[in-house]
């Protein structure tokens, strides 16, 4: 049976040898007035009146800080009680661990509480649901059932407004912090002084203590009432916190001139430091920004708007988090900042911390993307980048959603296997990207499922990029359906008319809109059927007679009514022939889905044409006179030299 402590069963014997140690301990004491010392087991104690330490100090604190008002001077009496206490738990803690040579943590808790309890601090009392480990998950609850502190408040027949076991806290979670070698912290959730039952405490890692005590509340909701005024302490925060400041301040500083974003601390909308980044923004000297107010740089519409944003922020209401405003440099360009600030003290005074960033080329770089993204989303051709882990798509063109019948961002949550046929599982879409990695980009044909069910035959051409160091599929995709259904009209009606076309004398083509050979009966000599099906009717044609040869082929289209054009060509061996070419819809389901070519070479024609045209301007250059007659006599021609011995001026005058 313990005597100084209560502890759950599995550490009694724990504490039990630590009780045998403490005791012992205690029991060596000398007292010697004649010098002043009081020593227990070779070290040297002193006596301290527990009221002076609690409700006196807090007392004394009050009239000392007067000037600041009662909650601020509770607050730094409170503060300095628990580091103080913190500090003594720790040294004694490390000297009891060295004197009994303890090195597990359990160990070097026990001699904790009844040393605290033989000195005269207070019973312990720890609850079985702590669970003292040495880690972040640490948490221990428990009771100081004779607290020196409460027990100074209640015979003082004073009733506290707050938890006043302060010390109790300090002492106890600062020998926990040795002994576990972990940052502890322990505060008072119930105190007899405010008329609680107990005075109960909650240690713990700093970063778990709310959480913990949250979890107690709910477990033990008829104390949810009481459990609201309890202080989570920082040991000696006040003091780590003002030379930190001192540290950080020069820090800060050399930190703040170097970033390449401006930085500005305003106070009453005047510039009170800036750093070199925010002068080489606007092209001042240092100087010539300082005292300054917003309106010295920002355009006369951007300073209202910029006012009432500081001032909200400086009232303590919500602002963006970023804003964006039209300024002037020294050399007269416009700029557009970007703004990001909070209220801060600066020389004792309310002022505003902002940091500025030129976005001007971020901004033109958008424009320029938004111009990409629109050139995208007019594309003809379905545009997707793909996740090539998981086939998932990260974004598409407006021409995808529209084929599909998705929005962006359905298609976003979406797979490739929710859209493409001939890929419906994981297993095909990782053989895919192994072809895919192996070749850097496939051509291929596949079928898409529309939102609605339906398929429709696409051409995808998928090409691995990387992008800071990531890998992405990108694929553009076409709709081939008026293709597939003049390769199927032909196939249909080949049969009918193969003999007939393979026999014939001229080059007879069917195309498709893009003006893709589909079917060639012949070619001339220098060119074979093979390597002309699949290339474009252009790729044999005179860049000269793209646009006639594109309007007539685009009017057979569109009105299904028969076109013609002549034009010159790669004729055989590569040479120039001229070619009339007559062009007549193919029809399918009411609608002209390809175009059939007749061409027939009239070279010879042409030639026969110029050879005529020069004999006619030699005869009528001739210095004879000639005429010629039909063969009932008729005159028809007469040239210059006729006309001019005969004196007759027309053909209707010689009749």
């Amino acid at each position: 049976m313990l005597d100084g402590v209560k502890v759950p069963k599995e550490f009694e014997p724990v504490f039990k040898k630590a009780e045998e140690y403490v005791s012992k301990y205690f029991s060596e004491r000398r007292e010697n007035p004649s010098e002043g010392t009081i020593e227990i087991f070779g070290q040297r104690y002193i006596f301290v009146r527990a009221a002076a330490m609690s409700v006196e100090f807090f007392d004394i604190i009050k009239s000392l800080y007067g000037d600041k008002g009662e909650r601020e001077a509770m607050a730094i009496a409170r503060s300095l009680l628990y580091d103080i206490a913190h500090a003594i738990g720790i040294a004694d803690a490390r000297e009891f661990h060295r004197r009994m040579d303890l090195k597990d943590p359990i160990e070097k808790l026990s001699a904790g509480p009844l040393h605290f309890s033989h000195s005269g601090w207070a019973f312990v009392d720890i609850f079985p649901e702590s669970r003292p480990t040495p880690d972040e998950e640490y948490y221990l609850i428990y009771d100081h059932p004779y607290s020196f502190e409460s027990d100074a408040w209640i015979k003082a027949g004073r009733h506290a407004e707050f938890p006043v076991c302060v010390m109790n806290a300090g002492y106890s979670s600062g020998w926990c912090e040795e002994s576990f070698g972990v940052p502890l912290v322990a505060t008072e959730i119930l105190c007899r002084a405010e008329g609680d039952d107990c005075c109960r405490f909650v240690m713990a890692h700093p970063s778990k203590i709310e959480k913990y005590i949250r979890e107690y509340v709910k477990k033990k909701p008829e104390l949810g009432r009481r459990i609201k005024n309890y202080e989570i302490p920082g040991f000696f925060s006040r003091k780590k916190a003002e030379e930190e400041l001192r540290k950080n301040e020069e820090k800060f500083r050399n930190l703040a001139e170097e970033i390449t974003d401006g930085v500005i601390v305003t106070v009453d909308h005047e510039t009170r430091w800036i750093n070199k980044a925010y002068c080489e923004i606007f092209g001042y000297e240092k100087q010539e920004l300082l005292g300054k107010g917003p309106e010295f740089f920002l355009l006369p519409e951007e300073v209202p708007g910029i006012k009432r944003i500081v001032e909200d922020m400086l009232a303590g209401i919500e602002v963006p988090a970023t804003y964006e405003a039209l300024a002037r440099r020294k050399d007269g360009e416009i700029i557009v900042i970007e703004f990001s600030g909070k209220a801060i003290t600066y020389e004792g005074k309310k002022a505003t911390q902002v940091v500025i960033r030129d976005v001007t080329k971020r901004k033109r770089d958008e424009e320029k993307l938004i111009m990409l993204r629109n050139l995208v989303d007019e594309s003809n051709d379905a545009l997707f980048v793909i996740d090539i882990e998981e086939g998932r798509f990260l974004d598409a063109n407006m021409k995808a959603c529209k084929n599909l019948g998705y929005s962006r961002e359905e298609l976003r949550g979406m797979n490739v296997r929710d859209v493409e046929v001939i890929l419906p599982d994981q297993p095909s879409w990782e053989e895919h990207v192994k072809q895919l990695s192996e070749y850097g980009q496939l051509i291929i044909e596949g079928k898409h499922r529309r939102k609605g069910g339906t398929t429709f035959p696409v051409e995808a051409s998928v090409s691995l990029i990387s992008h800071q160091g990531r890998d992405f599929i990108v694929a553009v995709a076409r709709d081939i359906t008026e293709r597939k259904r003049a390769e199927e009209a032909i196939r249909k009606s080949e049969e009918r008319w193969r003999s007939l076309v393979e026999n014939a004398p001229n080059i007879i083509i069917i195309q498709d809109r893009e003006g893709t050979i589909l079917f060639i009966n012949r070619t001339v000599p220098g060119l074979s059927v093979e390597d002309t099906l699949g290339s474009k009717v252009y790729e044999y044609i005179p860049t000269e007679y793209h646009k006639l040869v594109r309007e007539t082929t685009e009017k057979v289209f569109e009105t299904g009514e028969s076109g013609q054009y002549e034009i010159a060509g790669v004729g055989p061996h590569g040479r120039t022939s001229w070619y009339h070419t007559q062009l007549g819809p193919i029809m399918q389901d009411g609608e002209v889905v390809a175009v059939t070519l007749i061409t027939t070479d009239v070279t010879e024609r042409k030639r026969g044409e110029r050879e005529l045209v020069r004999v006619m301007k030699a005869v009528e250059g001739a210095s004879d006179a000639i005429a010629m007659a039909d063969p009932a006599g008729d005159h028809i021609y007469q040239n210059k030299a006729f006309s001019e011995l005969f004196e007759y001026q027309t053909t209707e005058e010689l009749d």
